[in-house]
């Protein structure tokens, strides 16, 4: 069951933005270079790739990567960029 309208200090995360960080988690896809940049802590990086939409809500991406993601799938870039998602884990092991 994936939880929606995720909020944090007043801010709520957009269903469409969720949906594009629950994505990440389940198949490795990438957002583009704003979201992988959040994914990987670099919050520079991330200011330098948002749209003035996206800038308003870091705080609650970030919330949300750190207390509803996996921690094994955020916090580098690295570890973003090896990423591959539960679908394809589980693929992997079964065959």
């Amino acid at each position: 069951m994936v939880e929606t309208n995720y909020r944090w200090n007043g801010i709520t995360l957009p269903k469409c933005t969720q949906r594009t960080l629950d994505r990440y988690v389940e198949d490795g896809t990438s957002g583009g270079h704003f979201f992988d940049n959040c994914l990987a802590n670099d919050l520079q990086g991330a200011y330098g790739h948002a749209d003035s939409w996206h800038v308003e809500l870091i705080p609650v991406i970030v919330k949300y990567i750190y207390n509803r993601m996996p921690s094994g799938c955020w916090g580098s870039h690295e570890i973003v960029k090896n990423w591959k998602g539960y679908n394809n884990m589980e693929q992997k092991e079964a065959g």
